[in-house]
């Protein structure tokens, strides 16, 4: 199932935070689906191997190693590991921020990946430019990795602009990719508006892929509408909608329909803690085009520093 939400994790701080998500198995019991473990400036996600200790599956570590008006240099480590808590590969992407005359900044990184023995090669660049103009921010960002010939060739290139009028941000993404002759193509597109009036907040999201005539069409788009309390509760619904939904058959060049209606709620406990609760309808066989009746799906705590 694919998620427009996210589990409320806390930030990169000195307190510890331990956030644990709870799904429902096919025999109803409520098992834990992923633990994260955050402290000082790492992030751990942690499960429950076969012999019954907690090992990690993955440790995200990141410092500022230098930041002054120069420039800002950031490190982060990225540890994957086995089910049974063996190191299986590392990453670690050094990024190099300078500012630009006009508020803008380049960006440079470098992603360095282990090999089967333990070597660190460097394995991808992205290079980004940020122009901000007025109430309007646009980044160039190209991405290389290594060619056939042994040297660095550029893969990808993305187009982001992003606007903000009062209390609405619009933007949108292009992505472009190498065809067989060598050219960019528009590969894929991502459009997203929010906007705030109260205490409530509205994102609309598209997603463009190429059809069958190789033009990019609308494949996926959401709604969500948050509504947050006094207290700090939240709730959001979201509701998903694709071209393609079981049980329907779909002609070319037809809207999208409703796949998904997924409702989290965000409440803070009397102990401190933060509980997010996730349910779903989703059209049933019988009426595709009916959403049939909530489904629960997760159950989210973090305890600790949770603000974020």
């Amino acid at each position: 199932m694919r998620l427009f939400v996210f589990t409320a994790l806390a930030g990169l701080c000195l307190a510890q935070s331990t956030t644990t998500t709870y799904i429902t198995d096919v025999n109803g019991n409520r098992v834990p689906y992923g633990t994260f473990i955050t402290s000082d400036h790492t992030t751990t996600e942690v499960t429950q191997s076969i012999n019954g200790r907690q090992v990690p599956l993955q440790r995200v570590e990141e410092r500022v190693v230098k930041n002054d008006p120069s420039g800002k240099v950031t490190e982060r480590i990225v540890r994957d590991y086995s089910p049974n808590g063996d190191l299986i590969s590392t990453q670690r992407i050094v990024t190099e921020e300078t500012p630009v005359a006009g508020g803008g900044t380049d960006a440079h990184s470098v992603t360095y990946r282990t090999d089967a023995n333990g070597r660190e090669q460097e394995w991808e660049r992205e290079t980004k430019q940020i122009r901000p103009q007025g109430n309007t921010t646009t980044t160039n960002t190209a991405i290389e990795r290594p060619s056939l010939n042994g040297g660095f060739q550029t893969v990808e290139k993305r187009v982001t602009v992003s606007t903000k009028q009062d209390d609405t941000i619009t933007g949108s993404e292009s992505v472009y990719r190498r065809n067989d002759n060598g050219d960019f193509y528009e590969a894929r597109r991502h459009t997203d508006e929010i906007s705030r009036s109260g205490n409530e907040t509205i994102q609309r999201t598209a997603e463009y892929e190429p059809g069958a005539t190789t033009a990019l069409e609308v494949q996926s788009q959401t709604v969500a509408r948050t509504i947050r309390q006094p207290d700090g509760a939240e709730r959001t619904q979201t509701d998903i909608y694709a071209r393609s939904v079981p049980g329907i058959t779909q002609e070319q060049g037809a809207a999208p329909r409703i796949q998904e209606q997924q409702i989290l709620t965000k409440r803070k406990a009397a102990d401190g803690s933060v509980i997010q609760t996730l349910t779903a309808r989703r059209p049933t066989i019988n009426d595709p085009n009916k959403l049939g009746p909530p489904e629960p799906i997760s159950e989210t705590i973090c305890r600790g520093k949770c603000d974020n």
